[in-house]
């Protein structure tokens, strides 16, 4: 008989982000997983991408997934596949519609942003607080962002899962407090980047969240 594979946490990062996003936050039990971005095939759909990294990564399907802003998302569309994850959303919605207009607005134009040209910046002057960020946006590959915009362009989103537990910031601009249809626990002041700048406050929900469960 085949022993049963023991119950893991997963953190997805943001777009232009990687494990990096994670480097300050702090969880109790055996250290969390990181789910990195695999390269996207063209003309892919977000649920079939999220199929995909599922596989790459060996995903289980009682796993708990934690993810930020398209990291949720593409955990929203791996939890309609394996109902029995445990989904937490931070700085993160279930649909395109959630996000702010301006960022609805622009997505049709990716693919005519030149994203190269971000790897040109002098991060190193930049305020300290963008510095990381920045760094990890230079890291990523241009194809994989041009495709992952389009991707969320025409993601129909997926209803929000039983169970879902999304930790927000009433002050986040990409994905604003007035247009997610539920908030658990909310972080005051809190931005887009809260997982970084409030890291305190989120991963201390986290942890709640997660001994809930168990």
């Amino acid at each position: 008989m085949t022993p049963a594979r023991p119950h893991r946490v997963w953190l997805l990062p943001g777009m232009g982000a990687d494990r990096r996003l994670f480097a300050n936050l702090k969880l109790d039990g055996p250290p969390p997983q990181h789910a990195e971005w695999i390269p996207a095939h063209p003309q892919e759909t977000l649920t079939a991408y999220a199929e995909r990294f599922a596989q790459h990564h060996g995903i289980g399907a009682s796993d708990t997934l934690v993810g930020v802003s398209m990291g949720g998302m593409v955990a929203a569309a791996l939890v309609q596949r394996y109902p029995r994850c445990r989904l937490i959303l931070v700085s993160s919605g279930t649909s395109i519609s959630q996000t702010a207009l301006l960022v609805r607005w622009l997505a049709p134009w990716a693919g005519l942003v030149p994203f190269g040209l971000v790897r040109w910046l002098p991060v190193g002057l930049l305020p300290a607080r963008l510095r990381l960020p920045m760094a990890m946006a230079v890291a990523q590959d241009p194809a994989f962002i041009r495709w992952a915009c389009a991707a969320l362009r025409y993601w129909p989103g997926v209803p929000r899962p039983v169970g879902t537990i999304s930790i927000h910031g009433s002050a986040d601009r990409l994905f604003p407090l007035a247009r997610q249809s539920h908030v658990d626990i909310t972080i005051r002041g809190g931005g887009h980047l809260m997982i970084l700048d409030r890291v305190d406050e989120v991963g201390a929900a986290v942890r709640a969240v997660l001994e809930s469960s168990n």
